[in-house]
């Protein structure tokens, strides 16, 4: 064969090639994943569980139906749970189509929580719980799905330690296929993107072999059952396209992934009801939920961690059987028709026993992880659950408390305490600071450190028939001291004088009618609240009403006092912002904190929005809106689980696990609140940080709602929605920081962590009891030389002894020694690293 000829043929198949390629229909792959709920907000436990069971059987059935239509399941733990109890069958129904290779179960959380609703270790252990009971269920996962698609960029880690395989994450709306995801702390994962966009438009521009995941609630099944529909009717009209249903897997194990990104929470930002995560942060009731949440997550870990010591250096177990500990815990009467972790006691044998026992501590764990369930905020949430919740909340607390007062009293028996009316055990699990601690007392006093003798600087006042101490107490890291107190003849304390100014550690704060200005250093801020639409609920039997949507009409004068004492300077405000709200503002300088107390009080029920009436349901946060002017603009951080994410330029609405803070030239503030609040609206250019304190969102719902099928694949959920009111008293705390230099090496998390981590005051009997060394006034156990890493978990396991977490907060790498009972350990810890030591030796 000549060249000439051999060349003629290769162009003439090229040719046969590209016109092969014309008439070949481009290869667009789709999947799904079912979100199956049993917890679902606004639903009591007898609907859930009578008809839960049927919407997901029938779309099962449609699947065996229909056997190209492929993807995934999610049932979180407790679903599992409940469907094992009410409808078995459908578990096994679901199995059978996993061996057919059409549905694969993913990986999941125990409860239904939103990831920024959760401290690290809380997401970690709460996602590694609800895989391992779909695990044992199923036999393996593939993928794992978020509750409202809550991404943060420390979650790679979180959910490859969990040993899940991918993760659905609104990603941009250009991405077409699987990518390796990277985490805040380097940790590799993969990432599938899911799409909110119009699937036909997004079919028909994206490239060939690309994959579409879609994701919605099971319990509205025609999302599933009418979009496999308009598929097939896509298929028909479009022949240059065809689409194809896939598992996930498959499509991976067949196609591969993309190059490695990195997602931050930029995709959602913009948005007030997705930036602030507001369905779950914004009204009233979420801030309390929230605030229990706070609690327990810290006692818990407290708990754990005092547990641990005490086995470490003196061989004393603190946490025991639970059923020989001689609790008995009554549930919330009112909560009667909502799910509870009574009902699923095998959680606690199979999953979270210590040293193959339920203990206090297995109890604790099961109420915490149960109870960051997101359906007791969420879209419409039933009032009963949110009692459930914080009910299980509140529980976790209590028992984490027991065991660390129990530790404190082993601790006072090894001590010889005398020359003092009165003693107190104060302990924290923190690196070494100071704490502001309230005492209340019968009797007037004075109070001393035990370990230098010396009197401690304090400040008090009469109420309610107590007297009430504000001490500064210096404690040591991850240790305890000993108080002492001093009975006195006669009461101190200073009560409020005119004044309209307080000036303390190089800050000053002035009123300025319904706003404070603060100044340090040449800087000026503002500080007050927003104007509020306002309607009050009530029923007038004579004469006007005033129930319309208004703006709020101030009422009265500003009245202000200040009060000056050893700790601390106070300006308060009194003053009603509407006849409607009392509005009492205190606002104290203490160690270079401004904290920021408010107290809203409706003796009427009202409700109160940014925008007043609307139709249909609404979620944007602002309501009762504190605002913070710097007028010099910044870049903005907020903490999440397990590090600190960059916000955005320009106006963003963000949602801290905690805090939010703005770096400036030269410096920066720190604003934190301490009362469950995570709604933040930030102005980078203007240097604004907004935090919302509440606002009239939807709630519900009103009655007991209940759903129709109009086809087995066809339901209709009942609306009965309305907005949550304001009545009675709500407290605010807020902290405001300033803080010079850069605030990586100002140590700013750690700064804003010490003033948010609870302390543990025990009183105690002066007597000796124990055999043994007696103890100091003053002990540290733990010593760790970087203020840049945090302990997040400490636990003592049989066998194996001391384990531990670690948590670099800077974005800095850090070379880390840690002693603890003379012995020492070191350790690497890479920029926001999350780096497990086990055993401690």
């Amino acid at each position: 064969m000549t060249r000439r000829l051999v060349s003629a043929l290769i162009l003439l198949s090229l040719g046969m090639g590209s016109m092969f390629a014309e008439d070949t229909p481009k290869k667009v792959y789709m999947s799904f994943i079912l979100h199956g709920n049993m917890n679902y907000d606004r639903y009591v436990r007898t609907t859930i569980w009578e008809q839960f069971p049927v919407i997901y059987d029938n779309l099962l059935d449609f699947m065996d139906e229909h056997p190209d239509f492929k993807g995934q399941v999610q049932f979180s733990g407790q679903t599992a749970g409940s469907l094992k109890i009410t409808a078995p069958e459908v578990l096994s129904h679901a199995l059978e189509l996993q061996k057919k290779g059409q549905l694969n179960f993913t990986g999941t959380f125990y409860s239904e929580p939103v990831n920024v609703n959760m401290d690290g270790e809380t997401n970690y252990r709460c996602a590694w719980l609800g895989t391992k009971i779909i695990e044992s269920i199923a036999g393996m996962t593939d993928g794992f799905y978020l509750q409202e698609r809550a991404y943060h960029p420390q979650l790679p880690w979180i959910l490859k330690e969990s040993d899940v395989s991918w993760v659905p994450v609104i990603a941009g709306d250009d991405i077409f296929r699987p990518f390796r995801l990277k985490g805040l702390d380097g940790s590799s994962f993969v990432c599938v993107p899911t799409t909110r966009e119009r699937l036909a438009e997004k079919i028909t521009r994206a490239p060939e072999n690309s994959l579409i995941v879609i994701e919605e609630d099971y319990e509205i099944p025609q999302h599933f059952s009418g979009t496999y529909s308009s598929i097939a009717r896509f298929n028909a009209e479009h022949p240059d396209i065809q689409v194809e249903w896939i598992t996930v897997k498959d499509y991976i194990e067949k196609f591969g992934l993309g190059e490695e990104q990195f997602v931050d929470h930029s995709v959602k930002a913009r948005n007030p009801e997705n930036g602030t995560y507001s369905r779950w942060t914004a009204d009233p009731l979420d801030i309390q939920v929230q605030e229990a949440t706070n609690s327990a997550m810290a006692d818990f870990r407290a708990a754990k961690m005092m547990n641990a010591l005490m086995l470490e250096y003196f061989g004393e177990t603190l946490d025991v059987p639970f059923d020989k500990a001689g609790i008995v815990l009554e549930r919330d009467p009112i909560t009667w028709n909502i799910e509870h972790t009574d009902l699923y006691p095998d959680v606690e044998s199979r999953f979270l026993s210590r040293g193959g026992e339920v203990t206090v501590l297995s109890k604790a764990e099961h109420l915490l992880l149960w109870a960051v369930n997101s359906d007791a905020k969420g879209w419409d949430p039933l009032y009963e659950r949110r009692r459930e919740r914080i009910w299980s909340l509140k529980t976790c607390s209590s028992l984490s408390k027991l065991l660390i007062d129990k530790g404190l009293d082993y601790l006072s028996t090894r001590m010889r305490l005398r020359g003092f009316d009165r003693y107190y055990l104060v302990a924290s699990f923190e690196q070494e600071r100071t704490a502001t601690i309230r005492f209340e007392e019968d009797f007037p006093c004075r109070y001393f450190d035990l370990s230098s003798g010396k009197e401690l600087v304090s400040s008090s006042r009469f109420a309610d028939g107590k007297t009430c101490h504000e001490v500064d107490l210096p404690l040591p890291a991850f240790g305890y001291k000993a108080v002492g107190v001093k009975r006195e003849d006669r009461a101190g304390g200073t009560g409020w004088s005119e004044g309209d100014s307080i000036e303390q550690d190089g800050i000053r704060i002035s009123s300025d009618g319904d706003k404070v200005i603060i100044e340090r250093e040449g800087k000026r801020m503002e500080l007050g609240l927003s104007p509020f639409m306002i309607r009050v609920l009530a029923e007038v039997t004579q004469g006007t009403n005033d129930d319309i949507w208004r703006p709020n009409r101030p009422y009265g004068p500003v009245r202000t006092g200040v009060r000056l004492t050893e700790g601390a300077a106070q300006l308060r405000l009194l003053s009603q912002p509407d006849w409607q709200v009392h509005l009492e503002q205190v606002f104290s300088i203490r160690r270079g904190e401004i904290i920021c107390d408010l107290k809203f009080t409706f003796p009427n029920p009202c409700l109160v929005r940014q925008e007043g009436a609307f139709e249909g349901r609404k979620y944007l946060p602002g309501g009762l809106d504190l605002v913070l002017r710097t007028f010099n603009k910044g870049k903005p951080y907020f903490d999440i689980p397990f590090g600190i994410s960059e916000g955005l330029d320009g106006v963003s609405y963000l949602c801290p696990l905690s805090t939010c803070f703005l770096q400036q030239e030269g410096g920066g503030i720190i604003v934190s609140p301490q009362t469950g609040e995570q709604a933040f609206r930030v102005d980078a250019g203007a240097g604004e940080v907004t935090v919302y304190l509440g606002s009239s969102t939807t709630s519900g719902p009103i009655h007991d709602v209940g759903l129709a099928f109009d086809t087995p694949t066809s339901v209709r959920h009942e609306p009965a929605w309305y907005s949550e009111p304001f009545h009675g008293e709500y407290r605010h705390r807020v902290v405001i920081r300033p803080f010079d230099g850069d605030w990586e090496t100002e140590h700013v998390p750690l700064i804003f962590r010490n003033f948010s981590s609870p302390v543990y005051v025990r009183a105690v009997q002066p007597v000796r009891k124990r055999a043994g060394k007696e103890l100091p006034p003053e002990n540290s156990f733990i010593s760790i030389n970087s203020p840049d890493v945090d302990i997040t978990m400490m636990d003592y396991e049989p066998g194996k002894g001391l384990t531990f977490r670690l948590n670099e907060r800077t974005g800095q790498e850090h070379s880390v020694t840690i002693e603890i009972n003379k012995k020492k350990t070191d350790a690497s810890v890479m920029p926001f690293g999350i780096v497990l030591i086990c055993p401690f030796s």
